[in-house]
């Protein structure tokens, strides 16, 4: 009776094992698989994969296969959003990832020295022009997905926590994030590095209630 979920990207052999996973015996099992989109490059995103015995299997894995349980995802907002839909997350877990990833955009996408000073070294936003134009420009696009992602997750929490209960009960590392009030929260500017730790971990510990049931 055993549940399972599968957290992985698209960089590697993640989608291949998630797949393997699904089509094997217990795939059944399998309550939800979620892919980070860390590949820019859609060349070299596999579509060839291998069983351990072997042999070599096409990779067909898409958005929403298996009645809605893959999801390909770009941000972790958009990854929470997605598992509170499906009751995966509760609300407050949610929320403490739209905070965790509120704290990394304030410091990463807008970058003020203040705002970045609970780092112990901080080092110059990936939007700013001390970075060559490409990256530059990845980094905004990036912030960009991740303002209209958190937006969306911040109208989600709205929904299923209209007292804002959970707010009161979830406390961010460091002393910068954008409450969920924050017109600013919808406006920031955007780069293409991870969330942070901290959003994986909050979204970890609210999925395992799920499979420990």
């Amino acid at each position: 009776n055993t549940r399972f979920l599968f957290m992985g990207d698209n960089g590697q052999g993640d989608v291949c094992a998630a797949q393997s996973m699904l089509e094997s015996d217990n795939g059944r099992q399998m309550v939800a698989v979620l892919i980070h989109q860390t590949q820019p490059n859609p060349e070299k995103i596999l579509d060839k994969c291998q069983q351990p015995d072997g042999q070599n299997f096409d990779l067909t894995l898409q958005d929403g296969d298996y009645d809605g349980t893959i999801h390909f995802h770009k941000t972790h907002s958009d990854a929470a959003a997605w598992a509170l839909e499906r009751n995966l997350i509760s609300c407050c877990s949610a929320e403490a990832v739209h905070n965790a990833v509120a704290e990394w955009a304030a410091c990463r996408c807008e970058g003020t020295e203040e705002v970045c000073a609970y780092n112990e070294t901080t080092v110059p936003p990936p939007t700013g022009p001390y970075f060559r134009p490409s990256v530059r420009d990845a980094a905004r696009s990036y912030c960009a997905d991740v303002a209209t992602d958190q937006a969306t997750l911040a109208s989600k929490i709205s929904d299923c926590d209209p007292q804002g209960v959970c707010a009161a009960s979830n406390p961010v590392p460091g002393s910068a994030f954008l409450p969920l009030d924050d017109e600013s929260s919808s406006t920031l500017p955007s780069a293409h590095i991870l969330t942070g730790a901290f959003a994986v971990a909050v979204f970890l510990q609210g999925l395992v209630a799920l499979v420990t049931m």
